[in-house]
């Protein structure tokens, strides 16, 4: 009887350790009570090694009689306590995985969300820009002030007609235009014409340089040169999606909501005034 007890015990050990060897997902997240296939196998290897334990008790008892019998107690209640401190465990284990997947579904659920809302966001915006831009060409409207800058009559606002990084020289824009963050672009400061107050423009702003044609909005390119058909920075958050700020895309005519350091962008400086 101690020899079968005894290879009970070996037996309930040998599947304690290939259970914790099985890579097996804990629960799901909408069964808190589900038992999953590595729980299972040490419930059974406990069952195994208590029932050694008990047959290896017996066989001590028989042959020692009562000299062994706090022995007997003791290995007796030894598999409890092996149960208790593994159910606690695994307990622990799922509780923490269900922790994780709440939160990652949370993150998605969030991210979902805020990617639906600035898309509905860019919707309207486009809209906006079909239905409030329907302006003719009309270079008239900007004075050239013989510096690389120009005057917008309407707005009383005066643009640099080149990107930061660029130079205006025979009617066109030459040299590369610097790309940048949005961060580093409000912290741009120029002396073009002597003036030292050129500024990252609003978004509004940005957007009266817009004029739309069959439905096609894009920006003066006999004013600002055909490399003016880009995307630029606004100084303007987005005050419905934290952390997100405007650019207009002159491409397009299409101002969007981006992320603060998710793009390097042109820069096109603006000034009250003449």
């Amino acid at each position: 009887m101690k020899k079968f007890g005894i290879a009970l015990i070996s037996l309930g050990i040998y599947c304690a350790i290939f259970a914790f060897n099985v890579d097996v997902v804990i629960g799901t997240t909408y069964n808190i009570g589900l038992l999953n296939e590595r729980q299972n196998i040490i419930y059974l290897s406990g069952i195994i090694f208590l029932a050694g334990i008990i047959l290896f008790g017996f066989g001590v008892v028989v042959k020692e009689e009562s000299k062994n019998l706090k022995k007997f107690v003791f290995l007796c209640s030894l598999p409890f306590l092996c149960f208790l401190v593994i159910k606690a465990y695994y307990i622990r284990q799922y509780v923490l995985a269900e922790e994780q997947k709440i939160k990652h579904e949370y993150e998605k659920s969030y991210q979902e969300i805020q990617d639906k809302n600035i898309e509905e966001e860019n919707k309207k915006e486009i809209e906006k820009a079909e239905s409030s831009y329907q302006m003719t060409l009309n270079s008239t409207e900007f004075v050239d002030m013989g510096n690389g800058s120009v005057f917008d009559n309407k707005t009383d606002l005066t643009w640099q007609r080149c990107h930061v990084g660029e130079k205006w020289k025979d009617s066109t824009c030459i040299g590369i235009a610097d790309l940048v963050v949005w961060e580093d672009a409000t912290k741009i400061k120029d002396t073009l014409a002597n003036k030292n107050d050129w500024r990252l423009p609003t978004k509004k702003e940005l957007e009266t340089l817009l004029f739309c044609s069959n439905n096609v909005c894009t920006i003066n390119t006999d004013i600002f040169s055909n490399n003016a058909k880009t995307r630029v920075w606004s100084s303007s958050s987005d005050n419905q999606h934290f952390g997100n700020v405007w650019y207009v895309d002159f491409r397009t005519g299409i101002p969007i909501s981006t992320f603060i350091e998710g793009d390097n962008l042109r820069v096109r400086l603006v000034r009250n005034g003449k």
